[in-house]
């Protein structure tokens, strides 16, 4: 009899032992799942600070993504890698099953990783944004973390507090960034930032798709006028051929090039029309509702698409007998970052165009290129192109 209530206590110990060794990971979990939640949604507000803070301290834009990626998200991902061997503690019941438990639990994350992967990056950031999906993650895990341990209804009253503050700063951030001129804007092709800024004592809007640089801009007082100095050079298209009746815009941007030639500032006649090619549909709204372009003028046709794709298949309908689509030829093409995609840049791409120019070839292209050398070949490979078409 002594040894079985020896037994008993030992056994009703071990069961004490356990059922405080989980209380305790499910206290953990829960506060893992909390702070990676609150790391997640702090991540939200600075990301449009750090990446700039960056721009020309590495010289390297891929350094300097790494290390705004380690700086926004090294906290979040620690917490969050800490969270499966608590869930593994909580799962665990016996020795005999603990391999299973393991193994099921492995599985699961495997393919929970490849599902959010590819969720985050195929369907949630182009669907809602950066911002919102990484906001969307820290609710998620808050959510988890009052399943977890949260039981009593204080808690989760606190716990709903923090989510609607939380939420309520994040929205009153973007509304006094909007306020003071500037706008995120996102895409499934590129990241914008719409800012007010100044040049030549004139307040101005701009477009920033690259660190450090504008990709668009427009004066405020004279939407129209063409504001960048390269810019002003499309001139010389117009002026060598102010009777072109058919224009070819590939790249749209920020529209400054088709307001301008629509505005009647070009020397053209009326009477012309122009095909724009964009890729980006985000693009092509955020020039009409932020810079003046117009949405509804009959003289121009915007297509939504790759400038090679729009090139490859306009020159397969002109064919040999159709040569000489367009009178005139404006280009203004770039990634990220400012190279020349690829794509759009080489020999075959060149010909492709040539074959929609008139006889009097004006092929008006901003290029990132030297005029000799070996680093001047892109500048060559096009103008032999043109030449030859």
């Amino acid at each position: 009899a002594g040894r079985e209530e020896e037994s008993g206590a030992k056994q009703a110990s071990a069961t004490a032992g356990r059922t405080a060794g989980v209380v305790k990971a499910s206290k953990v979990l829960s506060l893992v799942l909390f702070f990676g939640s609150a790391s997640f949604a702090v991540t939200a507000v600075p990301q449009c600070v750090v990446r700039p803070s960056l721009s020309g301290v590495f010289n390297s834009l891929h350094i300097e993504a790494v290390c705004a990626a380690l700086i926004l998200f090294s906290v979040p991902s620690v917490l969050c890698g800490m969270v499966s061997p608590y869930a593994i503690r909580l799962a665990i019941t016996s020795r005999e099953t603990s391999g299973a438990v393991i193994g099921r639990l492995h599985a699961v994350g495997t393919v929970g990783s490849i599902v959010g992967t590819f969720l985050g990056g195929f369907v949630l950031i182009s669907w809602f944004g950066s911002v919102e999906t990484t906001i969307g993650v820290a609710i998620t895990l808050l959510a988890a973390s009052a399943l977890v341990y949260l039981k009593p209804w204080p808690a989760k009253a606190a716990l709903a507090l923090c989510l609607v503050v939380g939420l309520y700063g994040v929205n009153s951030y973007a509304a006094y960034q909007a306020d003071g001129g500037t706008r995120l804007v996102e895409s499934s092709y590129s990241t914008t930032r719409l800012a007010k800024g100044s040049m030549e004592g004139r307040e101005m809007r701009v477009l920033l798709t690259d660190p450090g640089s504008a990709q668009s801009g427009q004066f405020l007082d004279d939407p129209q006028e063409l504001a960048f100095a390269y810019t002003k050079f499309y001139e010389l298209g117009t002026r060598l051929k102010p009777d072109s009746k058919r224009v070819l815009m590939l790249g749209g941007g920020g529209y400054s090039i088709p307001k301008w030639l629509l505005a009647g500032r070009s020397g053209l006649a009326e009477d012309f029309t122009l095909d724009v090619v964009e890729i980006d549909p985000v693009m092509t709204e955020v020039a009409q509702e932020y810079f003046n372009t117009p949405k509804n003028d009959p003289r121009m046709r915007i297509f939504h698409e790759d400038a090679r794709t729009f090139v490859n298949r306009a020159a397969g309908l002109a064919g040999a007998n159709r040569r000489g689509e367009y009178d005139l030829v404006f280009a203004d093409i770039f990634n990220s970052w400012e190279p020349v995609p690829l794509h759009v840049g080489t020999r075959n791409a060149a010909d492709g165009i040539g074959t929609l120019l008139s006889a009097d070839r004006i092929l008006i292209r901003n290029l990132r290129t030297a005029a000799t050398g070996d680093t001047g070949r892109s500048l060559r490979s096009v103008r032999g192109a043109c030449v030859d078409a």
